[in-house]
């Protein structure tokens, strides 16, 4: 099944194949990183947030979290290139890829390509997106019979681990 993810205003709105409204992303807070995702029926189905683990080191001390109804469903550990060093002028590692384990003991594979596509393994198949900094709408394959509330909760992890690195001027 293919699903296109188009911006809204302050929200990403995911429609099928005939243009019907199947769910949308919005922040839950004005400031924050938690995000809602919303049935077309008004309904918040998941939850996502970024927590930060102090006892960690600098790189593993993030994990993001998707939550149904209060309980954990999935927890994500953004994966780093083993030679995030290279670069001339210090900035933040570029994370390559996402583990998402999930409660029934199933894992999930995120891979980044350098071109900002991102292919998601699951046991039942494969997903895929297209380029996430994309101006233009983009593509959002799942595989048929997919719950389709949990994608777009994969979703929003995925693009917590696309701003990962992003850097901000002081």
């Amino acid at each position: 099944m293919t699903i296109t993810v188009k911006n809204g205003f302050c929200e990403k709105l995911f429609v099928n194949e005939t243009g019907k409204l199947l769910a949308t992303l919005r922040s839950q807070k004005l400031f924050g990183p938690e995000k809602a995702v919303i049935g077309s029926d008004g309904v918040v189905k998941y939850v996502t947030d970024i927590e930060n683990l102090s006892d960690k080191t600098a790189g593993e001390n993030r994990c993001y979290t998707l939550a149904q109804n209060g309980s954990l469903v999935a927890t994500a550990l953004p994966e780093y290139a083993a030679d995030a060093d290279h670069f001339a002028m210090p900035r933040p590692p570029r994370p390559v890829g996402l583990t998402i384990q999930m409660q029934d003991d199933i894992q999930w594979r995120v891979v980044r390509s350098k071109k900002n596509a991102v292919e998601v393994q699951i046991p039942d198949g494969v997903g895929r997106l297209s380029d996430f900094f994309s101006i233009r709408p983009q593509a959002l394959e799942i595989p048929n019979e997919s719950d389709i509330f949990l994608w777009v909760g994969v979703y929003a992890l995925i693009g917590y681990m696309m701003h990962e690195d992003d850097t901000y001027p002081v």
